[in-house]
C-alpha cells in the first residue's frame, strides 16, 4: 500500500496494479487523515514511524506521535549541515515538548532510549 498526496500520483504510474495507492490531501499528505483512514480501514491504531528527519518533524507538527525511540551510537558528526532527527519548523524554547523516559537499554557501546510525549505539561 502507498499513501500519499494528489499530487505525488503521477510520480507512482509504476506501482498501479502492483499496489494498493491511496491519496489523501491535494498538494500534501494529510497525515492525521491517513492515521484515521489506517484505523477505521485496517484496525491500525499505532505504527512505528521509520520516516527520517522530515517526515518526523511533520508528525510532531501535527501531534501524531505519542513515543520516541532513540539510539546512541558511538559515532560523532558535526558541522552546520548535520541533520537532526527532527526537521521542519520546530518549536520555540516555551513550547518544547517534555518527555518521560519510559525505559533504557544498552547492547555492546549503543543506548536505546524509549520516551512518552507529554503534550499535556502535567504529566
Amino acid at each position: 500500500m502507498a499513501i500519499v498526496s494528489e499530487k505525488a500520483l503521477p510520480r507512482l504510474h509504476a506501482l498501479q496494479g502492483k499496489t494498493q495507492i491511496i491519496a489523501l490531501g491535494e498538494e500534501s499528505l494529510d497525515l492525521a487523515e491517513m492515521c484515521r483512514y489506517l484505523y477505521s480501514e485496517h484496525g491500525i491504531h499505532r505504527m512505528n514511524l521509520l520516516g527520517g528527519p522530515n517526515l518526523n518533524g511533520m508528525m510532531l507538527d501535527a501531534r501524531l506521535m505519542d513515543e520516541v525511540f532513540m539510539t546512541l551510537a558511538p559515532k560523532i558528526q558535526g558541522g552546520g549541515s548535520t541533520v537532526s532527527m527532527i526537521e521542519g519548523t520546530g518549536f520555540e524554547a516555551d513550547q518544547m515538548i517534555p518527555a518521560k523516559l519510559l525505559s533504557l537499554s544498552t547492547n555492546e557501546n549503543e543506548v536505546y532510549l524509549r520516551y512518552e510525549l507529554c503534550w499535556d505539561k502535567n504529566q
